[in-house]
C-alpha cells in the first residue's frame, strides 16, 4: 500500500504537495492552497462523474430543444450537436471508464445512444422533406411552362 506525504508550509500550515501513487479519478479544485484532489473509490468518483454528465447532458438536450423549436432548422444545426454526443461518448469511453460503476458507464452511453437514433431520425426526415418540396417545386414549374 502507497502512503502519503503531507508537507507543511511555513507559517501559513497549508497542504505543500501530496503524493500517493494510488490510481484515482483526479478533480481539478479552483482553489489557491488545493490544486487538486484525486478520488480513489468507484463509488464516490462515479457520482461526481455523474454529477458532471448530467450537466454536459442538458447542455445538449437544450441544444437539440433550441435548435428543433426554431422555425428553420436545417440538418446542419443537428450534425453540430450529434458531434458534440460523439465527443461526450468518446470522453466517457476513453477518460472515465475505468472510474465508473458498470451500470453507471451503460446508462451513460444508452442515454446518448437514445438521443443520437432520435437526431439521427430527424436529419433523415429534414432531408425527405426538402426532396419532396423540391420535387413539387420541378413539377409545378413544368405544370407553369405547358
Amino acid at each position: 500500500m502507497s502512503g502519503f506525504k503531507i508537507k507543511k508550509m511555513r507559517k501559513k500550515k497549508n497542504i505543500g504537495k501530496l503524493t500517493s501513487d494510488l490510481d484515482g479519478f483526479v478533480i481539478h479544485w479552483k482553489n489557491e492552497d488545493i490544486k487538486e484532489i484525486k478520488v480513489v473509490s468507484i463509488n464516490i468518483s462515479s457520482i461526481l462523474i455523474g454529477n458532471s454528465f448530467a450537466k454536459k447532458y442538458k447542455k445538449i438536450l437544450e441544444m437539440y430543444l433550441e435548435a428543433f423549436n426554431e422555425e428553420g432548422t436545417t440538418d446542419s444545426n443537428l450534425m453540430m450537436i450529434l458531434d458534440e454526443i460523439k465527443r461526450m461518448k468518446d470522453i466517457i469511453n476513453k477518460k472515465f471508464m475505468k472510474y465508473l460503476k458498470k451500470a453507471d458507464y451503460e446508462k451513460f452511453l444508452k442515454r446518448l445512444d437514445l438521443l443520437d437514433k432520435e437526431i439521427k431520425t430527424k436529419i433523415v426526415n429534414i432531408c425527405l422533406i426538402k426532396e419532396q418540396q423540391y420535387a413539387h417545386n420541378i413539377n409545378a414549374e413544368k405544370n407553369k411552362s405547358r
